[in-house]
């Protein structure tokens, strides 16, 4: 649930105060439409949460907010474009995945931009639960029979990733708990293949099962407590061992240089929006994500940890930029 902090309501009173005013520095943004570059297609989860949250901006601010996709190499393509091809001016932002950049360091070895000092956080929007789930007709019931099985199956079973965000928490537990069990890739996602049995384990998130529920068994999830009444039965990760993995966050993010009154006015924008009904109706109770409107530096030092825990996977389990 999305709790308005202190900090957010003077960074919102003081952004509109910047807004209104006739002398501030920003006083004319914005004066022309405002472009989210989305890294995934029409229709995904990213795409759903920039709209919805991008459409109340623009009446907030007065101006057409138009979300476009730039979509390629696992979401690099939008990122970098914002990073580097656009004036840092607050009219054009990016919409991030916050763990698919923080990952990029580990696996990308030509990022060309820095995901660290080049696109910051203006602010995080949501955060999407990650599970990890098998198949109803798995010869286990829950997280320690699998373990066991596996163990007692070295090499016997695989799981499917689509990107390196889903593949590095799964090799964390093969690490952490000694299971041999082999990574298959996919172009997209693995809904079917789970169903079906073609693969055995998954870890994506929770809104991917929506309507797959009945279907698959999830074993574990993430997040500091459980999920009730629907998942009260599932560990946490954190109750299994395993604190650091984490759950996947939206954020909105600008080109670094962007004037500070211009970002204290897109964070209230962001911020109020959160905050509608309209918008909470359908990213909270449609979605199952969860609003929690991080300041930019919150959010900042939250990427910076996936940054160390990603690296830290990769170096461990031997992978190696591509």
């Amino acid at each position: 649930m999305f709790n308005a902090s202190r900090i957010a309501f003077i960074a919102l009173t003081s952004a509109l105060s910047v807004f209104a005013s006739h002398n501030a520095p920003a006083q004319a943004y914005p004066d022309k439409p405002i472009r989210i570059i989305v890294s995934n297609p029409p229709g995904s989860i990213s795409d759903i949460v920039a709209r919805t949250v991008g459409s109340e901006m623009s009446k907030i601010l007065r101006q057409p907010v138009i979300v476009e996709s730039k979509v390629g190499a696992n979401q690099l393509i939008a990122y970098r474009y914002v990073a580097k091809k656009v004036p840092a001016g607050g009219y054009t932002l990016a919409f991030v995945t916050r763990e698919n950049m923080a990952i990029m360091p580990a696996t990308v070895k030509d990022l060309q931009f820095d995901p660290l000092n080049d696109l910051p956080p203006i602010i995080g929007l949501v955060e999407a639960k990650m599970v990890l789930a098998s198949p109803l007709k798995a010869p286990w019931k829950n997280f320690q029979e699998l373990v066991a099985y596996a163990k007692a199956n070295p090499g016997k079973l695989n799981y499917g990733s689509s990107s390196p965000v889903t593949q590095l928490p799964v090799e964390a537990l093969k690490y952490g708990l000694g299971m041999d069990i082999v990574n298959v890739m996919y172009p997209g996602a693995v809904n079917v293949q789970l169903i079906t049995g073609e693969i055995q384990l998954t870890f994506f998130t929770e809104t991917y099962i929506i309507g797959f529920e009945d279907k698959l068994r999830v074993l574990a999830i993430t997040g500091s407590k459980r999920v009730c009444p629907k998942y009260c039965d599932v560990p946490t990760f954190a109750e299994l061992g395993f604190p650091q993995i984490p759950s996947i966050g939206f954020s909105l993010n600008a080109p670094v240089g962007t004037p500070k009154a211009v970002l204290d006015i897109l964070f209230a924008a962001a911020s109020r929006a959160l905050r509608e009904p309209e918008v909470r109706a359908i990213l909270e109770k449609k979605f199952n994500l969860e609003i929690v409107g991080q300041t930019p530096e919150v959010a900042s030092k939250l990427f910076k940890e996936r940054v160390i825990f990603f690296n830290g996977i990769a170096k461990e389990t031997g992978v190696q930029p591509q």
